[in-house]
This record gives C-alpha cells, sequence and structure tokens, in this order.
C-alpha cells in the first residue's frame, strides 16, 4: 500500500510561496494587478485561499492563509 500524504505536503509541492491575508484588497505578488478569488478551504485551523491574477500577461495562481495571532494559539 501506497504512503499517505497530508494536504499540507501538497499545497507545498503545488505552491512554492504562501502569502498572508489582511484586511486589503488581494493583489497579485508578481505583478500588482488585483485578482479572481478561486476557493477558499479551512485545514489546520487556518483559512486558506486560491487567487489568480487577472493580468493577461500574468495569470499568476498563488495561495493565500490566515495568520493566526499569537493568543489563538491557545485556543488549538
Amino acid at each position: 500500500m501506497g504512503k499517505l500524504i497530508s494536504i499540507e505536503s501538497i499545497q507545498k509541492m503545488i505552491f512554492s510561496e504562501t502569502y498572508i491575508i489582511s484586511d486589503q484588497p488581494v493583489t497579485c505578488p508578481r505583478c500588482g494587478n488585483r485578482t479572481d478569488f478561486l476557493s477558499e478551504t479551512k485545514f489546520s485551523y487556518k483559512f486558506h485561499q486560491l487567487h489568480k491574477c487577472l493580468s493577461g500577461n500574468c495569470n499568476y495562481e498563488f495561495e493565500m492563509e490566515e495568520e493566526l495571532l499569537e493568543n489563538e494559539f491557545d485556543i488549538l
């Protein structure tokens, strides 16, 4: 039987960089254009969002993740 792989491991294989969600509109980390929100999932006690750049020249897809504050670790 094959080895089980965690969702976090799969994400790291797909997205080499993860960005932090903020209260500002999301812009592409490569070109600065606005992005299209593709999906959101919750695992490991955090929300993860998938975004895609709206620029036809860029089309960069990237993951954003919410940052847990120090006092939120007490809940875990």
